[in-house]
């Protein structure tokens, strides 16, 4: 069969063959080592780097992957990305050249887990914004004094349906893990928030 030149085939196939080199390499560096090593010493191929073309980079890692190193190298680049506000099609010409990153679908992936346990922790409730009786109603008296009337007013003028975290939920969450830290001090019985988005959403 003839082997169609890289740049005529689709990423699944420059995928297959990355791996198939692979596991050429990964079993001729076991006899290429005998005659390098004693054979007493214990030689591991971790993983491979390579680019064809000098364009598409492939790293093929040998052997289990750590998987809470993975999770935590995932949770870092969603936070990079979501703080630096990178899009989808940035990231992914980002991670064709460096194959050190992750795939975008493992971020996005990540990213979806990470936003359905926090609606888990933290629970998101709708709220009519079409008059202001119903918003209180739906914060609660109790929470008044973390709103600002004008923000309110205009958030009622310019919306219909919202969503909204409660604040004491926000708390909670958060509270105990400050304590651990010992980031909270018990002298200081005020704990100032500063609520923000990240220029997308609010």
């Amino acid at each position: 069969n003839l082997i169609k030149p890289a740049i005529n085939c689709t990423p699944s196939t420059l995928e297959k063959r990355a791996k198939k080199l692979a596991t050429k390499i990964q079993s001729n560096i076991k006899n290429d080592v005998k005659g390098v090593y004693h054979q007493s010493d214990q030689v591991i191929l971790n993983n491979i780097e390579f680019s064809v073309n000098k364009k598409d980079c492939f790293q093929v890692n040998y052997g289990p992957e750590n998987e809470i190193n993975k999770t935590h190298k995932l949770r870092s680049v969603v936070k990079a990305v979501d703080q630096g506000q990178i899009s989808r099609e940035s990231y992914r010409e980002l991670a064709a050249v460096e194959a050190n990153l992750p795939r975008e679908n493992s971020v996005s992936n990540e990213r979806i887990a990470i936003t359905d346990n926090m609606n888990q922790l933290i629970k998101i409730s709708l709220v009519d914004m079409n008059g202001r009786d119903k918003l209180e109603e739906a914060l609660g008296s109790d929470e008044s004094e973390f709103r600002n009337p004008e923000i309110t007013q205009e958030a009622i003028d310019i919306m219909g349906i919202g969503i909204y975290r409660s604040i004491k939920d926000i708390l909670n969450y958060i509270i105990p893990y400050l304590k651990e830290k010992k980031v909270l001090r018990l002298s200081d019985t005020t704990i100032h928030l500063r609520i923000s988005g990240d220029g997308r959403n609010v």
